[in-house]
This record gives C-alpha cells, structure tokens and sequence, in this order.
C-alpha cells in the first residue's frame, strides 16, 4: 500500500532532524523543534509499505512515560489520523446478532452510500451468527426439545449483507458463522475469481439444533456439501467440523477437493458420538486419478482422523487410503500439521522433515473419559516419532498430547535452538499418576532450547505451590514470553474439598516469579523477565474445538491467566520494580463457549435470561 501521498513531511525551517541515533528504524523520522516544545513523525519517501516495526515503534512512544507524552501523541495522531482510519477500513469484522442490529445497519448504508469508504474495503470477516432466541422459562427436557424462534432482525441483517457484497472490491472474504446458506454460495459464485474466500462449516444431519440452518422457507435447506460450496477454486481456508457418519461426509469432500487449486489451509475435526470413534478415510476419498493437480496445503489439521484399521478387522482398503492422501496433498509444502493417527507420520513422515509446527494428539489408554475423543489406537511406535523428529532440522513449534516421554536428551538436543514453542500435556488422570517433568529435565530443556518463546508443561504442586519447579523454570528460560502450567495436585479423598488456584494466588505467584529473574548489577535490582502471559490451570485439558453433544464435557479445571501490560509508575515498590499485571479466570469463559457451542445463544441472551429469572426475587425482597 502507498502511503506517500497520506502524510506530508515535517518543514525543516528551523528544527533539527533526529535520525538513526533516537529512532532505531531508519524509516522513520522524528524532528523536533528548536525550542524543545514537541515532535512530529513522518515516513521517507522511499518507503512504499507500512512495516510492523513501525507501528511498534509508534506505539511505544504513544505509551511512554516522559512529561511530553501528551504532546507527542496528539501530534502523532493528527498526523497519522487519515492514514491509520484508511488502516482499520480496509478490514471490516461482522457479527450478525440482535445486539448489533443498530450498528450493523449503520455499516450496511454507509457500504451502500459512501462509496470510497465501499473502495477501502478490501476484507470482510463474518465471524458469527447469533439468530436464534431461546426461551428458558419454558419447560424442556433435553437440547432436542428446547423452545426457540427464529430472530427476524438476524435475517434482515444477513440480506443486507448479501446485498453490499457484490458491490465491494474485496480482496479477502472470511465466513465464519459455521452455517453455509445456499444464498451465500450463490453470491460468492458471482463475485471475482481472484478474491480468497475462507470458510467454516459444520456437517451435521441434526441442523435445527446444532449447525443451526433451519430458518424456515427463506433458506434451503441442502444436506449435501458440495452445493454450498462456490464452484470456482477460490477457497483458501477450509475448517470442516464433521457431525455424521465419515463415509457420509468423504463422499461429498471428495467432489470439490481436488479442485481447491488455491486451497491453502485444510482442518477437518471429527467430532462425533460416542459409539463411533474413528473417522476413516473411505475408498471413495479418491485423490482421485494421478494426473489430477495436488494440494499445496501451507497447513493441515486432520482431528480425530484416523489412517489405520488397527481396532478393528482388517480392511483391504487401508492400503488404498494412503495411496488416496498421496495422490490428493503435496505433503512436501505442508509447514503446519496436526494429525490424531501416527500412521500420518509413518507414511507421510519423508515429505514432511520440511515443517515448522507439528502437534500430535496421541491416544492413551488410560484416559477412560478421552478415548472418544482421541481416536487412534493403533500400538504407539515411540521408535517411528523419535526417527521422524530426528530428521527435521526446521522444527519450531512442538506439541505433545500424551506419551510425552518420547522427548528424550538426545531429540532435544536436536531440535536445540530452533525450537520456539514446545506444549507437553498428558491428560490421563483417572487412577493412572501421569508422568509430569522433574526439575532436572525443565533445567535440560531450558539448557538445549535457549530460544523457547513459549512453554506448556505438567509441574507436581504440593498444595498449589510448585515452587522449586518455578525457581527451574525462571533460571533456563530467559526469552519466555508465555508460559502455562498445568498443576497435577494430588486428591485429597472423596468429599474433601480439592484445591483451585484463586486469581490472588497467581498474582502472588507472578510476582514472585518475577522477582526471581531479578539480577544485581552492582547497585541495583533490575528485572530481567519477558514474561507477559501466565496461564495457570488444574486437571485434566480437553482438546481444543472437540466439544461432545448430547454427553458434554463440562471444564473439569481452573484456568486462570495473568497478563502484563504497560502502565504508569506506582509509588508501591512490587509495583514499580516487577510491573503490574491483571488476572483472570478463565472458568466462566469456557463454561460459557460450552453452552453457546451447544445452543449457539450469545451472552447477551443468557444475562438476560438470568435478570429476568432474579427480577421477582429482587422484587419480593424490597
């Protein structure tokens, strides 16, 4: 983007250019005038992007703490005020809800009315629908007979929407409400050829309640996937969430797919019921003849996803399905890639020594509560992981759910100081101890991977104290930015109370942390830490977007996290020297996604429901 017409430089009559010296970034220029009363910034002519570094660089001023921040930042923002409103317009998020109706509307006629805030506009993002209104006072018995009606303002809305998307000269188009209306495909079918367009769905033959596309005769109602879906190879991100039998489902995948030139991104979570646990991919998934153009996938998550027949009788076709995932993806362009199955990784594991992030959700046979969940079963070939991790020289970001200990000294080694982000969780709790990291393998980790940004690890916590293994963790790692603890406390009997991490008790524990990292330099205690996110959490973690109907899994933890930010000096000591940081729990949230992934009601609705149930309390008390 141009931006040398947005701002004009600072006169150079009577002030002194402050180069190289104040401003580490040589694209910028800050002048100040000769009597000291304030700044101004402005770009070189010769810079013809805006570089992340600059807006860094700018909001840094913004927020320092010198006399002359005031000044300075109301000369920064009327300067850049034109070029940053330019900014934020060329990406528009859209909520289509009750609440938003107002604010929606007003987006709407402006897209219709003002024509070069219309040109601006080069993505749209629709990240939800909230359409219907439950009635919770009613009598129900279960989520199939729960009464609800169709919001008429949300359907207004999203006509308005399919109205303006034609006249926009988007580059980017993203649908994120899950429901595919064959309105949406029809539009998307006429729109430019060259626009990416990025969607999620979800496959489910119960959609009244659960993809949420029964909206009467406005919309039809199609089963089979393929018809929502543009004809044309615009797709560039494609998240499937699968609530059917699989073959069911492959069979409508396996007719678009192949044609997905431009598809990018590929995530399929299997979340179905309890008595299926393994999604197979059936014969029909054919990749289909070898003369047909692979996908170049920069990322694939294949959730619950299974390439093995190992639980259950041997199939013919097992061979068939390798040679179907050869012939349909590119693996050798993958640099992203969950996989729940190691047959993946067996396979596979020669074209993918090129990939930057890889994260395998493994089965474990003690997770009585998780094996529904988790879907293969095949005998866990530690020796193939560890042959796998052994030649990728490009690794960076690591995650181990379960079977953890296949990280020994010598893969760790390896992966040494590319290694950015390293997750490792075992989730089997029930009666079986699981293995969590003693301090000496912390020190090792933090010895070999001194470059680690990012950590998630089991520690052992007598009465929620880890504090040993804090001490460990502050010494090795002096470059983390975000760490998650997941606390494994022993039970204290049946009926005892157990013990849950309080946001008091997590500030206590940022700052002590913190004060850990504190190094004498001769005079002073100065901090030393980078740590700005601490997620603290006990029991058990569910993975992430797998969500059981009919049988769901309420949070079985506290997850409470702490975030520092920038704020002015205090007087109180802790404050100044070890910053202040803000806690929150994260218990409620997820209760609260729980229940709109299962009756896809916002949170305005719930509060409401819950005023009007306390309303004739409050009233009877006075």
């Amino acid at each position: 983007m141009d931006v040398r017409g947005l701002l004009n430089p600072p006169s150079r009559t009577g002030s002194s250019a402050l180069r190289a010296q104040n401003t580490p970034n040589p694209d910028l220029v800050v002048s100040s005038n000769t009597h000291g009363a304030g700044y101004s910034l402005s770009l070189r002519p010769s810079i013809n992007t805006l570089n992340n570094d600059i807006l860094l660089e700018i909001l840094d001023w913004i927020n320092s703490t010198s006399p002359s921040t005031l000044l300075r930042t109301a000369l920064v923002s009327k300067r850049w005020h034109s070029f940053s409103q330019r900014l934020l317009d060329r990406s528009l998020n859209i909520t289509i809800s009750q609440t938003r109706e107002g604010l929606n509307s007003g987006v709407f006629r402006r897209l219709q009315t003002d024509s070069r805030f219309a040109q601006r506009v080069k993505e749209l993002r629709v990240l939800a629908w909230h359409d219907y209104v439950v009635h919770f006072d009613a009598p129900w018995t279960n989520i199939e007979s729960i009464p609800f009606e169709i919001a008429p303002t949300c359907l207004a809305q999203f006509y308005k929407l399919l109205e303006v998307l034609p006249k926009l000269n988007l580059l980017k188009f993203s649908w994120k409400a899950r429901r595919l209306p064959t309105e949406l495909a029809d539009v998307l079918e006429r729109l430019d050829p060259n626009i990416e367009i990025s969607l999620c769905a979800e496959i489910d033959p119960y959609t009244k309640y659960r993809t949420h596309s029964a909206l009467g005769p406005q919309l039809e109602r199609r089963p089979q996937l393929i018809s929502l879906m543009p004809k044309e190879s615009q797709l560039v991100h494609l998240e499937v969430t699968i609530w059917i039998k699989p073959p069911q489902t492959f069979k409508s995948l396996e007719q678009f797919l192949p044609c997905c030139s431009k598809l990018k991104v590929l995530i399929i979570r299997n979340a179905i019921s309890r008595s299926v646990r393994v999604a197979h991919c059936p014969r029909s998934i054919r990749g289909t003849r070898s003369n047909t153009t692979k996908l170049r996938l920069r990322e694939i998550s294949l959730h619950n996803v299974c390439l093995c027949d190992t639980h259950r009788c041997k199939n013919p076709e097992a061979g068939d399905r390798v040679d179907h995932w050869t012939n349909l993806v590119d693996w050798s362009s993958v640099k992203k890639a969950t996989f729940s199955c190691l047959d993946f990784l067996v396979s596979f594991g020669e074209s993918l020594t090129g990939l930057h992030a890889l994260n395998l959700e493994l089965f474990s046979s003690s997770s009585r509560n998780f094996n529904r969940i988790l879907s293969c079963r095949s005998p866990l070939a530690a020796e193939a992981i560890k042959r796998f991790l052994s030649i990728t020289h490009n690794l960076r970001d690591l995650e181990l759910t379960n079977h953890t200990g296949i990280l020994d000294q010598k893969l760790i080694m390896h992966l040494g100081k590319k290694l950015q982000n390293l997750r490792l969780h075992e989730n089997s709790t029930f009666g079986v101890p699981r293995r969590v990291l003693k301090d000496s393998e912390i020190a090792f980790i933090g010895q070999n991977c001194p470059n680690l940004e990012g950590l998630a690890i089991d520690v052992i916590g007598e009465d929620l104290w880890p504090q040993e293994t804090f001490k460990t963790i502050a010494d090795s790692f002096p470059k983390i930015r975000r760490l998650e603890i997941n606390i494994d406390v022993e039970p204290r009997g049946p009926g005892a109370p157990q013990p849950l991490p309080t946001t008091e008790y997590c500030q206590q524990l940022w700052r002590r942390y913190r004060s850990w990292c504190c190094k004498f330099n001769g005079v002073d205690l100065f901090d030393t830490s980078q740590l700005t996110v601490l997620d603290v959490s006990t029991g058990p973690q569910f993975p992430e977007g797998l969500i059981i109907y009919g049988d769901i899994p309420m949070p079985m933890d506290r997850e409470i996290r702490v975030t520092k930010f920038r704020v002015s000096l205090s007087e109180r000591d802790d404050e100044a020297r070890f910053g202040t940081a803000h806690a929150r729990n994260l218990e409620i949230d997820r209760l609260l996604k729980a229940r709109r992934e299962v009756l896809n009601i916002s949170s305005q609705a719930t509060l409401a429901a819950q005023m009007d149930r306390s309303r004739p309390a409050m009233t009877q008390g006075g």
